[in-house]
């Protein structure tokens, strides 16, 4: 079971000056899906990701009070079968009533040149917001095969654009695999990442400079980022018109953050020149990936053992300063 919190700059003064206020706590005694948005997309999440997202109570659930974000087999859904993901339709509305992003035919897919998505899994959003302040999450990851579980932060309105125009704090990633060798350093399970993402557009991003706020895993900090002296735009080296001219010193991390949870399953996380325990099922220039996923499942779908392959979240916590 791992910890883990993220708190501005801020708290390095000692607390007595520090006046909080909890904005938002959840110890899943009970799921209570009207605190979240749940998403419900099949998009892929802009990384060419292979899950469907539902609010299904197999993949969000909660048990002695853990909140379970489980990736399932979409065969294991009464809906489907192994033919239907190669011929089938998957119509969000239909089968869940409503859709949360459309693009890339995220609210209705149809098995061709590439199946539907093999897997099925979850994505909530808090719906209290936090501009300055603490959040603790108190949870243990996921160890299965291509999982990408994630804790991070978005803005509640996209005040200077989309992403990551508007900023994004990722509090903690990881990769569900046992070995993910790159530079002779293991990026597997047991090695998380932390960083926040600014920047004009996607492909100008500048987060390899922020790897503010601290994250601590444990108790151990893995990053610590204060604000730029001048500002992000500067710090960034970002030419054209400032984006963030009219907000504060810190923006555009001067809004309100949600809180998001989610398991994503493959995706451009899992870097082709890494080496696995065997050969990443897809590759980047696929034009089924999915389908390369699933009919390589002999090689992964052992290591998604039960509640192993679930992020289990025992509470978390918001703290307004």
């Amino acid at each position: 079971v791992t910890n883990y919190f993220f708190i501005t700059s801020d708290a390095i003064l000692p607390p007595k000056t520090i006046r909080s206020v909890t904005a938002f706590r959840d110890d899943f005694n009970s799921w209570n899906p009207n605190n979240y948005h749940v998403a419900c997309t099949a998009w892929g999440g802009g990384n060419n990701e292979l899950q469907v997202y539902t609010p299904g109570q197999s993949n969000l659930f909660t048990k002695n009070g853990h909140l379970y974000i489980k990736p399932t087999l979409t065969v294991n859904h009464p809906d489907f079968n192994e033919g239907k993901l190669y011929h089938g339709q998957m119509d969000l509305n239909g089968l869940w009533g409503y859709c949360t992003q459309g693009s890339n035919s995220g609210c209705n897919k149809h098995g061709g040149q590439d199946i539907l998505p093999p897997v099925m899994s979850g994505y909530i959003t808090t719906k209290a917001a936090i501009k300055y302040g603490r959040m603790n999450i108190r949870a243990k990851l996921p160890k299965a095969d291509w999982t990408w579980p994630a804790i991070w932060t978005l803005p509640r309105n996209n005040t200077y654009g989309g992403w990551p125009q508007s900023g994004a704090m990722d509090i903690m990633e990881s990769r569900g695999n046992a070995v993910a060798m790159g530079g002779g350093v293991n990026h597997g399970v047991n090695e998380v990442m932390s960083k926040l993402d600014w920047g004009p557009s996607g492909d100008t991003s500048q987060f390899y400079k922020t790897q503010v706020f601290n994250t601590y895993v444990d108790n151990e900090i893995i990053l610590r980022t204060d604000t730029p002296s001048n500002s992000y735009w500067s710090y960034g080296g970002f030419s054209g018109d400032n984006i963030w001219k009219h907000g504060g010193k810190d923006a555009p991390f001067d809004q309100y953050f949600q809180l998001v949870l989610n398991v994503a399953v493959g995706g451009n996380w899992f870097k082709n020149d890494y080496q696995y325990a065997y050969t990443r099922p897809w590759t980047d220039s696929s034009r089924h990936p999915k389908r390369d996923f699933w009919e390589h499942r002999n090689q992964w779908q052992n290591s998604w053992q039960g509640d192993n392959a679930a992020m289990i979240v025992d509470y978390v916590e918001m703290i307004q300063y």
